[in-house]
């Protein structure tokens, strides 16, 4: 019982310290200080006899493991594969974290396969689509068009978006560019990080739009399952402003 106490504990301490880590971990963080202290919570009405929370707790935390293993799953299974939109005008680069005028490693997985994209479509019109965070020093969308241009990219199809400030906005306002530049808006396929791309595409389709998608590869696994913790509990969310939006 004193170890499974310390394990408990341990999962609490851990999940407080990725809290403070700069890698997005607080996910990984939420998971494990519920865990810990649901288990802590399950022992200690064990010991006060007080069954019928025991077991209603218990089940809380079976159902609460169960849907997200499950999601967990889905969303990796769906980012193992690409289905870009063969008839779509113009590709959508979701913007993510850059590092003062370059990108993170994951806004770098995503233009790369962005890169690769505007090889194998040479007529089709690429967005590169984020605003500037309140720690960014710019837009995402100019690190983003930079990097493209650096790698020697034809910069006569890349046009920038620098408005939006999540993924619906990425969406919304790259379909309103595409639109202005006499493109099918409701066409498009978004090139996106694995974990990310079936909430892109159910945004998208929210915006009654016939989305396809690209998967950029999340090379490192720690962070991958962090975010698709992550993505998980962010499906939800997109759930329900699709459903207020209606």
């Amino acid at each position: 019982m004193k170890f499974f106490k310390f394990l408990c504990w341990a999962m609490i301490v851990t999940g407080v310290v990725f809290f403070f880590l700069p890698y997005h971990m607080e996910f990984t963080g939420y998971v494990l200080v519920l865990l810990g202290g649901g288990l802590l919570l399950c022992t200690w009405l064990l010991r006060k006899g007080l069954k019928v929370l025991l077991i209603v707790l218990s089940a809380a935390m079976v159902l609460g493991t169960v849907w997200l293993t499950g999601s967990v799953s889905i969303i990796g299974i769906y980012g193992s594969f690409d289905a870009a939109l063969p008839d779509s005008d113009y590709a959508v680069i979701l913007g993510a974290e850059i590092k003062g005028n370059e990108p993170s490693a994951i806004l770098k997985e995503r233009l790369d396969r962005g890169l690769q994209f505007m090889e194998e479509n040479p007529d089709a019109v690429v967005i590169v689509s984020g605003g500037q965070g309140d720690t960014e020093k710019m837009p995402e969308s100019q690190v983003m068009y930079d990097y493209l241009a650096a790698q020697g990219a034809d910069m006569s199809r890349v046009y920038q978006e620098d408005r939006s400030h999540n993924t619906r906005e990425n969406l919304q306002y790259s379909g309103e560019l595409a639109q202005s530049l006499g493109l099918d808006r409701t066409k498009v396929t978004i090139i996106t990080s694995d974990f990310h791309l079936l909430r892109a595409e159910y945004i998208a389709s929210s915006l009654e739009m016939s989305p396809g998608g690209i998967a950029a590869r999340t090379e490192d696994l720690f962070f991958r399952l962090n975010y698709y913790l992550r993505e998980s509990f962010s499906f939800v969310k997109a759930y329900v402003q699709a459903a207020l939006n209606q």
